[in-house]
């Protein structure tokens, strides 16, 4: 067929990519024993799809521009997402989760999570990290740290960063034991809610302390939905606006 061209190496360790137009599109069925990180590593210029089924274990790591991960009938993984200088960068219909810091944006990566669960299960670290880096988060995505206790976050944004809801419904919550964080800003970095789509809600929940929102020196929320925040837990300033 013109302008496809397809590989069945599926559940051989080789994702299956075929071209359609400009843009590639892999298949990568970890349940078969696709490599998803050769995935990655071996995609073409340009924006390329890496279609995931099953669930895909391991630390994986984007260093280019243009790559989306989708999951396909619940696909997820397990372990974590660092992207560094990946601009571009999609992440949709995928549930990730791990225990340590989950999916971490270094050096002005840029990713919108679009139908995406983003989770950690380990206190000390955080669902999202991001260092001079842009999250850009809406269509009914959940970011959550779920565990006994809680010294990490839901959301860190520091160097610079920000998060800008995009609509249609955004949920970022902490549920721990005894204190639970659900999104710290910090270091001139900002949490932005421009549209006045959906609703976002913030949720820290803990015997505790129970801290929603904190904005640190120099960073800034801004919110453009009234009505429709939801904010269950403290909103503290250190130093921000």
């Amino acid at each position: 067929i013109h302008g496809e061209l397809a590989y069945l190496e599926s559940g051989l360790g080789v994702a299956s990519p075929r071209a359609v137009g400009d843009r590639q599109i892999i298949a990568t069925n970890c349940d078969l024993d696709d490599d998803l990180q050769a995935a990655i590593d071996n995609a073409h210029t340009g924006f390329v799809r890496i279609e995931i089924t099953g669930t895909c274990s391991g630390n994986f790591a984007i260093a280019r521009d243009g790559i989306e991960l989708r999951g396909v009938d619940g696909a997820n993984i397990v372990g974590s997402v660092v992207l560094d200088a990946a601009r571009n960068t999609r992440i949709q219909s995928l549930s990730i989760t791990g225990s340590g810091n989950t999916l971490s944006l270094n050096n002005y990566s840029t990713v919108p999570l679009i139908l995406a669960t983003i989770e950690t299960v380990n206190g000390d670290h955080h669902a999202v990290t991001a260092w001079s880096s842009k999250v850009i988060a809406g269509w009914y995505s959940v970011i959550r740290n779920h565990t006994v206790d809680n010294s990490g976050s839901a959301v860190l944004l520091t160097d610079t960063s920000s998060l800008e809801y995009i609509g249609r419904n955004l949920t970022i919550s902490a549920d721990a034991g005894l204190s639970a964080e659900a999104v710290r800003v910090y270091s001139h970095s900002r949490f932005l809610m421009p549209v006045t789509d959906g609703a976002v809600s913030i949720v820290a929940n803990a015997l505790e302390t129970r801290r929603a929102l904190v904005v640190g020196p120099g960073a800034m929320f801004s919110q453009s939905l009234p009505g429709r925040l939801n904010i269950h837990g403290n909103l503290m300033s250190a130093g921000g606006t």
